[in-house]
């Protein structure tokens, strides 16, 4: 439930502004052009600039994904090679120590 008020409430409106432009119409007119234009370029040049960071970040990010996978690609192919030369070595010892026994030379 609202409470109902007895009396309007008015805004007093503000007075009438008198302002004068100048310098007078068409020079004015030729400086909005030419903020316009200024604006607009300035506008242009913001935009690139910013299109040509993202680009570059996102060259970087793509490099430095494209660095990461190459590194565990190389970190697998040497691990491959580690472990064939362990297993060759171990396969070298177990046949010197069969023959060994084989031949029944002992120490």
């Amino acid at each position: 439930m609202g409470v109902a008020c007895a009396r309007a409430h008015t805004v007093p409106s503000p007075p009438p502004l008198r302002a004068q432009i100048e310098p007078a119409g068409e020079e004015t007119l030729a400086n909005l052009e030419e903020y316009a234009v200024a604006s607009a370029l300035f506008y242009t040049l913001l935009e690139t600039t910013a299109c040509e960071t993202s680009q570059r970040v996102t060259a970087m990010d793509n490099a430095s994904t494209n660095a990461k996978d190459m590194v565990d690609r190389f970190k697998l192919i040497y691990n491959r090679a580690r472990q064939s030369k362990i297993t060759t070595e171990l396969t070298e010892i177990i046949s010197g120590a069969e023959s060994v026994q084989v031949t029944g030379v002992s120490d």
